[in-house]
Protein backbone atom coordinates (compact mmCIF):
# COMPACT_ATOMS: atom_id res chain seq x y z
CA UNK A 1 0.00 0.00 0.00
CA UNK A 2 2.83 2.54 0.56
CA UNK A 3 5.71 0.95 -0.71
CA UNK A 4 7.28 3.47 -3.03
CA UNK A 5 6.23 6.39 -0.79
CA UNK A 6 8.38 9.15 -0.40
CA UNK A 7 8.31 10.88 3.03
CA UNK A 8 10.42 13.26 4.51
CA UNK A 9 10.60 14.78 7.94
CA UNK A 10 12.12 18.03 7.89
CA UNK A 11 13.07 19.95 11.40
CA UNK A 12 14.71 23.41 11.29
CA UNK A 13 15.65 24.80 14.12
CA UNK A 14 16.23 28.53 14.92
CA UNK A 15 18.27 30.49 17.30
CA UNK A 16 17.50 33.99 18.55
CA UNK A 17 20.80 35.20 18.59
CA UNK A 18 20.01 37.80 21.74
CA UNK A 19 22.32 40.92 21.45
CA UNK A 20 23.86 43.50 23.80
CA UNK A 21 21.33 46.16 23.76
CA UNK A 22 21.64 49.59 25.60
CA UNK A 23 20.13 48.77 28.43
CA UNK A 24 20.92 45.31 29.72
CA UNK A 25 22.91 42.40 28.18
CA UNK A 26 21.31 39.15 26.73
CA UNK A 27 22.94 35.57 26.55
CA UNK A 28 23.72 34.39 23.14
CA UNK A 29 23.13 31.54 22.01
CA UNK A 30 25.03 30.16 18.48
CA UNK A 31 24.43 26.92 16.62
CA UNK A 32 27.55 25.19 15.92
CA UNK A 33 26.71 23.61 13.22
CA UNK A 34 23.85 21.82 10.98
CA UNK A 35 20.72 23.50 12.07
CA UNK A 36 18.51 20.59 9.70
CA UNK A 37 17.90 17.04 10.59
CA UNK A 38 16.01 15.23 7.94
CA UNK A 39 14.21 11.93 7.92
CA UNK A 40 13.48 9.72 4.91
CA UNK A 41 11.08 6.80 4.72
CA UNK A 42 11.28 5.11 1.43
CA UNK A 43 8.19 2.84 1.97
CA UNK A 44 6.86 -0.24 4.45
CA UNK A 45 8.31 -3.08 3.80
CA UNK A 46 4.84 -5.00 3.35
CA UNK A 47 1.31 -4.46 3.34
CA UNK A 48 0.62 -5.00 7.27
CA UNK A 49 4.06 -4.00 8.37
CA UNK A 50 5.01 -0.82 10.36
CA UNK A 51 7.64 1.57 9.82
CA UNK A 52 10.66 1.47 12.45
CA UNK A 53 9.03 3.60 15.00
CA UNK A 54 11.69 6.29 16.41
CA UNK A 55 14.95 7.86 14.84
CA UNK A 56 17.63 9.71 16.07
CA UNK A 57 20.26 11.95 15.51
CA UNK A 58 23.92 11.48 16.59
CA UNK A 59 25.36 12.09 19.69
CA UNK A 60 27.54 14.69 17.83
CA UNK A 61 25.77 16.31 15.29
CA UNK A 62 24.44 19.08 17.52
CA UNK A 63 26.01 21.52 19.26
CA UNK A 64 25.38 25.04 21.22
CA UNK A 65 27.75 27.45 22.86
CA UNK A 66 26.04 29.44 25.26
CA UNK A 67 27.74 32.66 26.46
CA UNK A 68 26.68 35.09 29.39
CA UNK A 69 26.70 38.69 28.19
CA UNK A 70 25.47 39.85 31.51
CA UNK A 71 27.72 38.21 34.30
CA UNK A 72 26.07 37.52 37.59
CA UNK A 73 23.10 35.51 36.03
CA UNK A 74 22.39 32.70 34.93
CA UNK A 75 20.77 31.66 31.55
CA UNK A 76 17.36 29.32 30.89
CA UNK A 77 17.32 28.21 27.33
CA UNK A 78 13.80 27.99 26.48
CA UNK A 79 11.80 25.83 23.45
CA UNK A 80 9.14 25.29 21.72
CA UNK A 81 7.67 24.19 17.82
CA UNK A 82 5.24 25.03 15.44
CA UNK A 83 2.65 22.44 14.51
CA UNK A 84 1.48 24.44 11.08
CA UNK A 85 2.39 21.32 9.00
CA UNK A 86 2.79 18.52 11.36
CA UNK A 87 1.12 15.39 12.22
CA UNK A 88 0.25 15.05 16.32
CA UNK A 89 0.74 11.68 16.46
CA UNK A 90 4.67 12.28 15.68
CA UNK A 91 6.62 13.46 18.62
CA UNK A 92 10.00 15.66 18.71
CA UNK A 93 12.26 15.07 21.63
CA UNK A 94 15.60 16.69 22.78
CA UNK A 95 18.12 15.91 25.45
CA UNK A 96 21.42 17.62 26.92
CA UNK A 97 24.33 14.54 26.13
CA UNK A 98 27.07 17.29 27.97
CA UNK A 99 27.99 19.88 30.11
CA UNK A 100 30.11 22.17 27.92
CA UNK A 101 33.08 23.84 28.80
CA UNK A 102 33.53 26.89 30.50
CA UNK A 103 32.56 28.30 33.55
CA UNK A 104 29.26 27.21 33.57
CA UNK A 105 27.53 24.79 35.57
CA UNK A 106 23.93 23.12 33.10
CA UNK A 107 20.95 22.22 35.12
CA UNK A 108 18.30 20.24 33.47
CA UNK A 109 17.81 18.60 30.01
CA UNK A 110 19.36 15.46 30.88
CA UNK A 111 16.77 13.36 30.20
CA UNK A 112 14.51 12.72 26.67
CA UNK A 113 11.85 16.48 26.86
CA UNK A 114 9.18 16.87 24.31
CA UNK A 115 9.25 19.02 22.24
CA UNK A 116 5.58 20.99 21.95
CA UNK A 117 3.73 24.01 20.92
CA UNK A 118 3.83 25.58 24.40
CA UNK A 119 6.72 27.23 25.55
CA UNK A 120 9.25 24.97 28.01
CA UNK A 121 12.12 25.10 29.55
CA UNK A 122 14.75 23.15 28.28
CA UNK A 123 17.96 23.65 30.63
CA UNK A 124 19.46 26.77 32.34
CA UNK A 125 22.91 27.15 33.17
CA UNK A 126 25.06 29.35 35.82
CA UNK A 127 27.55 31.36 33.22
CA UNK A 128 29.18 30.62 29.36
CA UNK A 129 28.83 26.98 28.39
CA UNK A 130 30.29 26.57 24.90
CA UNK A 131 29.91 22.70 23.47
CA UNK A 132 27.25 21.84 25.32
CA UNK A 133 26.14 18.86 22.78
CA UNK A 134 22.12 17.50 22.19
CA UNK A 135 20.40 14.75 20.76
CA UNK A 136 17.07 14.91 18.78
CA UNK A 137 14.47 11.60 19.07
CA UNK A 138 11.62 11.19 16.52
CA UNK A 139 9.03 8.55 17.43
CA UNK A 140 5.30 7.92 16.62
CA UNK A 141 5.90 6.91 13.30
CA UNK A 142 3.70 4.41 11.37
CA UNK A 143 2.17 3.95 8.19
CA UNK A 144 -1.00 5.27 9.13
CA UNK A 145 0.48 8.71 9.62
CA UNK A 146 2.44 8.50 6.55
CA UNK A 147 -0.76 9.82 4.39
CA UNK A 148 1.25 12.96 3.41
CA UNK A 149 4.32 13.44 1.42
CA UNK A 150 6.17 16.04 3.55
CA UNK A 151 6.07 17.14 7.13
CA UNK A 152 7.43 19.96 9.18
CA UNK A 153 8.20 21.53 12.00
CA UNK A 154 10.55 24.50 13.16
CA UNK A 155 11.88 24.37 16.62
CA UNK A 156 12.66 27.73 18.32
CA UNK A 157 15.21 27.92 21.15
CA UNK A 158 15.34 31.36 23.33
CA UNK A 159 17.94 32.76 26.03
CA UNK A 160 17.02 33.99 28.98
CA UNK A 161 18.38 36.27 32.03
CA UNK A 162 17.11 34.66 35.42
Amino acid sequence: MFRGKYVIFYTGIIFFFCALTICEAKPNIKLGNSSTWTVTINSVAAPGLDVTNEFYTGDTDYYWSIFNAKKNAGIRLDMERDTASWNSDIHIYVIRLTAGDGPGVPSGGTTYQEITSSTTTFFSTTDTCPNIYFKYRMDGVTAGVLAATTYTTTITYTGVDI
